[in-house]
């Protein structure tokens, strides 16, 4: 599902073998969006230079003609500041060739907890935004992965109403981030990403 280092600074993945279903999909009118990251693997921001994955990542996009990139960052690699570095500095290098690439960050989401509140973004995932709007490295879209909450979170609400908990905490550290922002502009930069159908966790069903 995600492009990851398949040792060093190389690909798991070959463009080449994708490249007659990306060109008849973006020939049907869609628009093909390059994820990186994931929760499993290697990053690439763990395995090369900023310079190295600038060049890849290039590479892959004159390769296709795709002009969307995502990069879904969770799990223990999520909290490695070092690899927002290199991230934010990928993120500026290809918007200077590319001013109309539509870049977007996925990050782990919750809904507000019953019993002690929070909800939104995890202290890694402001910290990656925040990371990324200090750096200059503008981006389009932070999508929330609404799914997988937990038992804990359920209080007898459906995965929709979960979901729109998780999505309203969001936007409180979005507003101290990204200050002249307005609200209608914060909701604009919000991506919701659920599991369609039974999720990982047992009882959960997004319908």
């Amino acid at each position: 599902a995600f492009v990851v280092s398949a040792g060093g600074c190389t690909v798991n993945t070959s463009i080449s073998a994708m490249q007659s279903d990306i060109t008849a999909f973006q020939n049907a009118g869609g628009r093909v969006i390059i994820s990186f990251g994931g929760a499993n693997g290697t990053y690439l921001e763990s395995a090369c230079t900023a310079t190295q994955m600038t060049t890849l990542i290039d590479g892959m996009l004159q390769q296709t003609g795709v002009r969307a990139i995502d990069f879904d960052a969770e799990g223990g690699q999520l909290g490695t500041p070092a690899l927002n570095t290199t991230r934010n500095a990928v993120i500026k290098a290809l918007r200077v060739k590319y001013p109309n690439l539509y870049v977007s960050l996925t990050l782990p989401s919750v809904p507000v907890h019953p019993s002690w509140g929070g909800g939104g973004l995890d202290i890694y995932g402001v910290a990656a935004v925040q990371s990324a709007a200090t750096a200059g490295a503008t981006l389009d879209i932070v999508n929330l992965m609404t799914m997988d909450y937990g038992g804990s979170y359920h209080n007898g609400s459906t995965m929709a109403q979960l979901t729109q908990s998780a999505a309203n905490a969001a936007i409180a550290p979005l507003a101290t981030i990204y200050p002249a922002k307005t609200n209608a502009q914060l909701w604009a930069m919000l991506g919701i990403t659920p599991m369609i159908g039974n999720n990982d966790v047992a009882g959960e069903t997004f319908t």
